[in-house]
């Protein structure tokens, strides 16, 4: 009996030393096979942790992802559906077009997770966040559109896809592409043409014109080709699309002046009055344009006009070539004084030649009537005569004319203590041979003030000199005054 014992019991070990023990079995086996089969667990505990694991491996991963996807758009577990989320951003760019659909979960958790994904998002993204643009599911491809947007040039793998949805069925999808394309600035020129085609085919949704207009502004230069379509645009029924494109001719700069010359005389008022006050916002760099304010200059609409000249003015000596339209202007009495008094200030503003023009006219024999028109003017604008005022001031003092030159210490005492750089003229002009005119200039002493004290020596002059008559020695005396307490 216990040698039979023995013998089994020699047996029994044999037979065991022959089979391979669990934890020789679990090294052997692939560990994706063993996390697959216990995410078909029953217990959502086990499918979690299973889920987990996964998400370890990272882009290894990759060959469970249509199973990852199911269990978390299927699985009954709101835990489970987390995990699988989890795991799928945890994998990397290659899962990302299958974890976004989770931004559309009824599951609020779900949701939150995604949309912190999405926030994490850089432009090493870019290429496969695109390619959830395709998504049937429009609030998935709304946040895709919104997150390309944020990484602006780093967006630049996604153009293609974004020129296809300048198309999309739903306005706000077109909007936003449009959008997303102008956030990338210049690297996104080569949508300039399929934004124009957008531009046309959407007459009827004025925020994606509002968009289109921003977005080739925002292009640069190189689009400038396209002013002439969004010059268009500034005469659109909605304000706000004529505003975006003004700020886009605007941002695309002096760059939009040729192509706009070529049409805006065929244009209507509307379109030639917004670009006159374009160039007149680009200041000095809208010199070129100077060609075309002449030719609206010449149009029946006053409001036209009178931008075109102040424009004029704003651009500064760059418009010197419109000082003989400027001039005409000022010879026109039938001419709205609203264009005088700006013609008169864009003449000041352009300079040595617009001076020049100033003074011959108001010399002008046959122009009577215009020295007092445009002393009274010159009077008006004040403080906007500013520094370039000051040289055509000091050669109206010295005009043969004694009407300019009383006009002139008019214009200087409304000026005030800015006129000081005319001090050393306005000595000189006590000299003068009419006495209304050293009356004038004494006045215009006394309200320079302080800066006027080196006048003081002249002025007392004039006082001691027993042929000024009364009036003037009171306005000298006052004069005096003034500038020794201010």
């Amino acid at each position: 009996m216990r040698v039979m014992r023995c013998i089994c019991i020699g047996w029994l070990c044999l037979a065991l030393s022959g089979c391979p023990s669990s934890s020789q079995q679990v090294k052997k086996e692939n560990p994706m096979v063993r996390l697959r089969r216990q995410l078909r667990s029953s217990k959502a505990s086990v499918r979690v942790q299973a889920i987990k694991e996964m998400g370890q491996y990272g882009e290894k991963a990759r060959p469970a992802i249509p199973m990852l996807h199911r269990a978390m758009i299927q699985d009954r577990s709101s835990q489970v559906r987390q995990a699988a989320l989890r795991a799928l951003q945890d994998i990397g760019p290659v899962a990302i077009p299958k974890w976004l659909v989770a931004l559309a979960s009824r599951d609020p958790e779900v949701k939150k997770i995604a949309r912190s994904g999405l926030s994490r998002m850089t432009s090493g993204d870019a290429a496969q966040l695109a390619v959830s643009l395709n998504s049937p599911l429009s609030v998935v491809r709304q946040a895709t559109l919104s997150k390309l947007k944020e990484l602006g040039p780093g967006a630049k793998p996604a153009l293609p896809v974004l020129i296809k949805h300048l198309k999309d069925q739903e306005v706000e999808v077109r909007e936003a592409a449009a959008r997303a394309i102008g956030q990338m600035g210049p690297a996104g020129i080569k949508a300039m043409d399929p934004l124009v085609e957008c531009l046309i085919a959407n007459k009827a949704w004025w925020r994606v014109r509002v968009a289109v207009a921003w977005a080739l502004g925002e292009l640069g230069p190189k689009a400038a080709s396209t002013a002439p379509q969004i010059a268009n645009l500034m005469q659109d029924k909605d304000s706000d699309v004529g505003k975006a494109a003004m700020k886009a001719l605007i941002k695309l700069g002096p760059a939009v002046i040729k192509p706009l010359s070529e049409t805006v005389m065929d244009n209507s008022w509307q379109v030639k009055l917004q670009v006159a006050k374009l160039l007149g916002m680009m200041g000095a760099k809208g010199a070129p344009g100077t060609k075309i304010l002449i030719n609206i200059i010449g149009e029946s609409d006053t409001e036209v006009r009178k931008h075109a000249v102040i424009s004029l003015g704003k651009i500064g000596p760059g418009a010197a070539a419109a000082v003989p339209a400027l001039t005409k202007l000022l010879h026109t009495q039938k001419e709205e004084r609203v264009i005088w008094k700006n013609t008169v200030l864009s003449l000041v503003r352009i300079g040595p030649a617009g001076h020049t023009a100033l003074l011959q006219a108001m010399q002008h024999k046959e122009l009577w009537w215009l020295p007092p028109k445009v002393g009274e003017m010159l009077g008006e604008l004040g403080d906007k005569l500013g520094k370039p005022g000051m040289p055509l001031l000091s050669k109206t003092l010295q005009s043969e004319k004694w009407e300019v030159r009383l006009t002139t210490t008019m214009i200087v005492r409304k000026l005030g203590p800015s006129a000081a750089p005319l001090v050393k003229t306005l000595i000189q002009a006590l000299q003068d041979k009419d006495d209304r005119v050293k009356n004038g200039v004494a006045k215009a002493l006394g309200s320079i003030g302080s800066q006027a004290k080196s006048a003081l020596p002249a002025l007392k002059k004039v006082l001691e000199d027993k042929s000024t008559p009364a009036k003037l020695k009171t306005s000298v005396q006052q004069a005096i005054q003034k500038i020794k307490s201010s």
